[in-house]
């Protein structure tokens, strides 16, 4: 097979053939089923074989951005529009028991949970906050920018590659396992799986501003790439300053009881977040492995400010950059930002920037 062929049907994801890849370390039909419905992120799947062809149905629940600026996460069957569910498309919203149906746009595909919350990607984020504001002012013209790309299904595909612009930049798949790799043959650090858990290999720029074409042909004549290593900064999704404060404390008679409180609410946030159980004995030797990152940005979710400043300053070097023919300002204009992207570096290992 060269790879996957699907369909959306009836809410449900269809596909045909399967790259060998995704096959690896699967021992059964059973096995293979779940790598695969785990691997996208399928609610619900089931995996059958029949006259030597396979077929996994898997379904999948979108988000969509309605006429009255909410954003509601539904449930695919309730989308009343055949072939409705992909990314950008038009639907109409009748959940069981309602009057009558809602018109919407399909913003997301995927979610996940953080902190027992469901989420979804950076777009649909950007819009759940923006319809927290007075009257969903900033969602309903979100809603009316999707409108105007047109019908289906011309319109459907323009929505799709304006969402995928914002949100859905591929990655590269070696991102993080790079930075290990890095640090490993540079440094001689070799981190544990579990310290390894307990980083997010950030991104500097943003990944989402390959999707922003003046700025990606801005970065191309600067020969950054954000694929890659210069791109990349370790940052602690825990704040280990803190929790190397509160093993400390426990030494102290003085401080034990408030430093054990502290330290098992710590504790229990990892848990929670990350499913690691950790061994209050062992915390000591897993924050001296950890030494390196102690004190940096803690990485706690989307930071949708950080995205939008780092945008922001992009666009102004990209505009100052492009509007001149001058190799002299552009000379300037290079050096700048090379001394911004060092700068936010810099702030992101001391702390000062916050990652929410």
């Amino acid at each position: 097979k060269t790879g996957f062929r699907n369909t959306i049907k009836g809410g449900k994801f269809l596909l045909k053939g399967i790259q060998k890849g995704a096959v690896k370390g699967a021992k059964s039909f059973k096995q293979l089923a779940k790598k695969l419905g785990d691997k996208l992120k399928f609610d619900k799947y089931r995996f059958t074989f029949k006259n030597r062809r396979f077929k996994l149905e898997g379904h999948l629940n979108p988000w969509v951005l309605l006429a009255n600026g909410e954003v509601e996460y539904v449930d695919q069957k309730d989308l009343t529009r055949s072939g409705s569910g992909r990314l950008g498309d038009s639907v109409i919203y009748k959940p069981k028991g309602a009057d009558k149906g809602r018109h919407g746009y399909v913003i997301g595909e995927k979610a996940f949970i953080k902190d027992g919350k469901r989420q979804g990607s950076a777009f649909v984020e950007d819009a759940r906050k923006a319809a927290k504001n007075t009257d969903n002012i900033e969602s309903k013209e979100l809603y009316q920018s999707l409108k105007d790309k047109g019908s289906a299904p011309k319109g459907n595909d323009a929505r799709y590659k304006y969402i995928s612009n914002k949100s859905g930049q591929p990655r590269n798949p070696k991102f993080r396992s790079n930075y290990f790799d890095y640090l490993k043959k540079t440094h001689g650090i070799e981190l544990s799986d579990t310290a390894k858990r307990l980083l997010n290999v950030h991104h500097i720029v943003p990944n989402f501003i390959k999707g922003e074409k003046e700025i990606a042909e801005f970065l191309k004549a600067m020969k950054f790439n954000i694929d890659e290593l210069e791109n990349a900064i370790g940052l602690p999704t825990v704040d280990l300053k803190s929790m190397r404060g509160f093993v400390d404390d426990l030494a102290d008679a003085s401080k034990k009881i408030n430093a054990q409180g502290k330290l098992d609410d710590a504790l229990k946030a990892i848990k929670d977040k990350h499913k690691i159980d950790l061994d209050p004995n062992e915390l000591d030797g897993l924050l001296k492995e950890l030494k390196r990152f102690e004190g940096r940005s803690v990485h706690e979710g989307y930071h949708t400010a950080y995205s939008k400043a780092i945008k922001k300053s992009l666009e102004d070097y990209a505009s100052q950059f492009n509007n001149t023919t001058s190799k002299a300002v552009q000379d300037m204009v290079k050096a700048d930002f090379q001394d911004y992207i060092n700068n936010i570096i810099n702030k992101l290992k001391n702390g000062e920037i916050e990652l929410p």
